[in-house]
């Protein structure tokens, strides 16, 4: 029934936005049969009783997470939504008060970290994608997904040696607007040159690599945290910084970068492609205690 209900979503909603309403439920579901209890319709007091339980091991933005999911599968059904009842408010305020609602940020990969990155990465066909991609990423601040999803076609040069790509669909542009995001001539460079020694003429901009050096069809969103991880590790940077840096770490340190440049809020929020204040905020809260080697 889960499944039907979530076909409904296919095409309006991203991908990674209907699996996580999945395996949020389903982990809600789990929980209810093991305590002989109905997750569809739920009764509100199933969810305070849910929340309790979630509270033991899940941070507080999970549990808010789950709560959307649980709302939007009953709205699916056309069923009584149960987390808007005065007891579920309640329970959501003590696991507030009891877990608070911070969040613990993506590492910063300001540009000294990355060009420190770069510095170690060698002529070898991955470490000319090592380095576009550490372009690519920092400069066009965009999301992993995003990113792995680019194709050459999408990438434009211009007259003067800069370029841009043009990103038509995002997470906080699904219907397609679209946006034209300049990236610099070093990131072009890197991006030009990665193309001539893999030989790659169309398809996905980003690739992995399978056995034997031979270049695959495209980049797993998760590899992207183990690039940086590896290439941070022979740059011999500390252990902060290796066991925090991301997928989401460049997009990060370039906020970081351009506030210190002076830039305004609106200013990073175009860049990075952020519709709310709140989230940019928080990454960009911490900019004076970014870690150096």
């Amino acid at each position: 029934m889960i499944n039907q209900l979530l076909n409904k979503m296919e095409g309006a909603y991203a991908e990674n936005t209907i699996k996580a309403y999945r395996t949020d439920f389903e982990v809600f579901t789990n929980w209810c049969k093991s305590n002989d209890l109905c997750p569809l319709p739920a009764e509100p007091e199933t969810i305070c009783n849910f929340i309790t339980f979630d509270m033991q091991t899940s941070t507080a933005s999970t549990i808010r997470r789950r709560m959307a999911s649980i709302r939007r599968i009953h709205k699916l059904a056309r069923a009584n939504d149960p987390t808007k009842d005065e007891d579920v408010f309640l329970g959501l305020r003590r696991m507030h008060r009891k877990k608070g609602r911070w969040q613990r940020q993506a590492f910063a990969m300001t540009q000294e970290i990355r060009d420190q990155l770069i510095t170690i990465t060698d002529n070898s066909l991955k470490g000319y994608r090592d380095r576009a991609l550490l372009l690519f990423t920092y400069d066009s601040m965009r999301r992993r997904s995003e990113l792995c999803a680019c194709q050459w076609t999408d990438i434009s040069t211009h007259p003067d040696g800069t370029g841009s790509w043009f990103l038509q669909f995002s997470k906080s542009d699904q219907e397609g607007y679209g946006n034209h995001i300049p990236l610099t001539i070093e990131t072009m460079n890197a991006l030009q040159e990665w193309q001539d020694k893999a030989q790659l003429k169309k398809g996905k901009v980003l690739r992995g690599f399978l056995r034997h050096q031979q270049i695959g069809p495209s980049l797993n969103t998760s590899h992207i945290a183990k690039i940086f991880k590896t290439l941070a590790e022979k740059a011999n940077l500390n252990e902060s910084v290796k066991r925090n840096i991301s997928g989401h770490s460049a997009r990060v340190g370039h906020a970081h970068d351009l506030l210190k440049e002076g830039k305004s809020l609106p200013q990073i929020m175009v860049a990075g492609g952020w519709k709310s204040t709140d989230i940019v905020l928080r990454y960009i809260e911490n900019s004076n205690l970014v870690l150096h080697n």
